[in-house]
């Protein structure tokens, strides 16, 4: 069920190995709050997003210099699958089990429902007769996705969707709670939400391909990992990146 995550609203890097004069290329998955552009003043673009400062402390910790560089999830998939990546942070998943090497956790994610204050939300019966914000093509959780009883509206983006919902053309919005918070603050710093109802739960690991000759660094790479969360640099990120909304009851 967890492999549901792994959808582009997820959280994802992959480095790639490239021609031997070259440095491994970080795949960073393109969607916010993961991996986006920013203008500069001098016309250039930035890369931004949650991913560029981890790239740039794994670089640090391991010492191996790193490019990065976007790509669509698909690519980004494919490429770890084949060994033509090297490295990925995604969700730890079973049917990775033996075709990657786990590195150190990172942090937890979780596809959720939010609600507005005043608003019932302990369990999908809740949700029945309501109108629920979901993003189209992204895979829910069985029990809440043939539920007829709950009237799902597909919005294309989660921006569309965050904005209906303040707009109160929604009654709750579902997805990972990391994009939803991540939008929700954009939006209005001003926004309050009901507690969560939590659908899924995952964990977000650093995994080297089994093919990638990069697996020999796992060690090196896992205490990295490790001492970054010991040292709450993922929890603080995230703050950063998608405000209070993030954290998980």
């Amino acid at each position: 069920m967890l492999s549901r995550l792994f959808l582009p609203l997820l959280c994802l890097i992959v480095f790639s190995p490239q021609a031997k004069a070259q440095a491994p290329v970080a795949d960073i998955l393109e969607a916010a709050p993961w991996g986006f552009y920013t203008p500069r003043p001098d016309g250039s673009r930035q890369l931004s997003g949650l991913w560029a400062p981890v790239v740039k402390q794994l670089q640090d910790r391991t010492g191996i210099t790193i490019q990065t560089r976007l790509s669509p999830y698909a690519r980004v998939l494919r490429n770890l699958a084949t060994g033509r990546a090297d490295l990925t942070v995604l969700i730890r998943s079973k049917r990775l089990d033996g075709a990657v090497v786990y590195a150190g956790k990172c942090f937890d994610l979780a596809t959720v429902v939010v609600a507005k204050p005043g608003l019932a939300i302990d369990d999908l019966k809740h949700l029945e007769g309501k109108k629920v914000g979901v993003l189209r093509g992204l895979p829910y959780p069985k029990e809440f996705d043939q539920n007829p009883q709950i009237e799902k509206i597909e919005v294309r983006s989660y921006e569309v969707m965050v904005q209906m919902f303040l707009a109160d053309r929604l009654d709750y919005i579902a997805g990972p709670n990391i994009s939803l918070a991540h939008h929700l603050n954009q939006q209005s710093s001003r926004i309050r939400t009901g507690k969560p109802l939590i659908l899924e739960r995952a964990e977000v690991w650093l995994q080297i391909s089994a093919k990638s000759p990069l697996r020999a660094q796992a060690p090196l790479f896992e205490k990295a990992v490790n001492d970054m969360r010991q040292e709450g640099f993922f929890e603080d990120l995230l703050k950063h990146q998608s405000g209070e909304l993030w954290q998980l009851p």
